[in-house]
């Protein structure tokens, strides 16, 4: 049976295969256009960047700009995953010449750094990167942090570093939170009533002292009067309220690892109530960034390195099984370094997104050199240096970019 339209009828165009391959040669052009040249926009700034450029030519018809927005999705999805990793995917997708073609994949050593110094063009970000390189460990945790100072300057810390999701309500009033000598309870469970934590509220409304809670999960109720009575001056009560996945399924284990202590679990015949109505112990500091925590340990040193060997010898073990993903044992790891360096960046700096761009790359880089790295180079940098799995994934996506627009026969639009 014929099919009845109702309403407006749009007119459909057909396009052939012609249309993609003078799409391609467009591109080509365009691309090809804006190397080593330089491009002034209407805000007068002055671009030599010729990808960016690329990025900024938008096509005057809608059928190239959905084409090339295939192309844009694949830059940016690249860019996601490491710094330049989008202009290496368009240097590779539109076949430029790369000077030099790839080498053998390799594990960084001392004799690597000149060639990780030449693949960055800011020279702030080069000093800075001179200045950490000869001056912390690769194993240190670098915190990037706003000034507003003139010149950058770096504080080496010996708090330990925890990069975690957690629920920030409770200190987006009160940013960079710090508080000391505070009572702390650690919690494999959820929050669910505050009769649960009753004792606790007592204690912190009677002492004025403060008291951390690391647990996975709090109800509305619990939120709501901790929230309340904060406010109220009352108590100053700070939940550490950490969702539960795979990324966090240990990490409060390595919390009390570092506070010297155990964590309270059902599974042991505990229950809340009863763990907060005794005396708790008392760490050191504790700062709250979102995102992250700092923390002054409240163990020994003998207990930190030997809780980092077993760390490390479960990522031996997972690496020896191959199909293990060891990157969330890898973040544990990184947490027990002995060392963190907080960086202070001028607001110029900040805003300043070549710098921002090259930094990322330094600091991404020096974050991966346990894994094999190739250094190669794209169309707007030269000794590129990059996880060798990196480049892999990209010559996937230029493959199958490239074969998708090969087997498009018609364009309807």
């Amino acid at each position: 049976m014929q099919q009845t339209t109702c309403g407006e009828t749009h007119k459909n165009e057909v396009y052939s295969k012609e249309t993609i391959d003078r799409f391609i040669e467009k591109q080509n052009k365009s691309i090809n256009r804006f190397i080593k040249k330089n491009c002034i926009y209407s805000e007068k700034s002055l671009i030599s960047d010729p990808v960016l450029n690329y990025l900024n030519d938008i096509p005057s018809n809608e059928i190239d700009l959905t084409l090339k927005n295939l192309i844009l999705s694949e830059y940016s999805s690249c860019e996601k995953a490491y710094p330049f990793l989008g202009d290496y995917f368009i240097t590779r997708f539109f076949n430029l010449d790369l000077k030099s073609k790839n080498k053998k994949s390799f594990i960084y050593r001392k004799s690597y750094e000149n060639k990780l110094l030449e693949g960055l063009r800011d020279k702030n970000v080069i000093n800075l990167s001179k200045w950490i390189l000869n001056n912390i460990s690769l194993e240190y945790n670098i915190i990037i942090e706003k000034s507003d100072e003139k010149d950058i300057y770096i504080d080496v810390i010996d708090d330990f570093v925890f990069d975690l999701k957690y629920d920030f309500d409770f200190y987006k009033n009160n940013k960079n939170l710090c508080v000391k000598d505070y009572n702390f309870v650690i919690i494999d469970g959820f929050l669910e009533t505050v009769s649960e934590i009753h004792h606790l509220m007592f204690n912190a409304n009677k002492t004025k002292e403060p008291y951390v809670i690391f647990c996975h999960g709090i109800s509305e109720e619990v939120k709501y009067n901790i929230l309340k009575n904060n406010k109220e001056g009352r108590t100053q009560v700070l939940p550490v309220s950490i969702d539960y996945n795979e990324e966090t399924l240990n990490v409060l284990n390595d919390l009390a690892v570092l506070h010297n202590d155990l964590v309270v679990s059902s599974k042991l015949g505990q229950t809340i109530s009863q763990a907060v109505s005794k005396d708790l112990k008392k760490a050191k500091s504790i700062t709250f960034l979102e995102n992250k925590l700092l923390i002054k340990s409240a163990t020994s040193k003998t207990n930190i390195i030997s809780h980092r060997r077993f760390l490390k010898r479960r990522i031996e073990d997972a690496n020896k099984k191959g199909d293990v993903n060891t990157d969330i044992l890898s973040k544990r790891l990184k947490s027990f370094s002995l060392k963190s360096a907080k960086i202070f960046l001028p607001k110029q700096l900040n805003c300043n997104k070549t710098f921002m761009r090259d930094l990322d790359y330094f600091l991404r880089t020096i974050s991966s050199l346990s894994k094999d790295m190739i250094i190669t180079n794209t169309i707007s940098k030269e000794n590129y240096m990059v996880p060798t799995h990196m480049i892999k994934n990209v010559e996937k996506r230029v493959n199958s970019l490239q074969n998708i627009l090969y087997n498009i026969e018609k364009i309807i639009a």
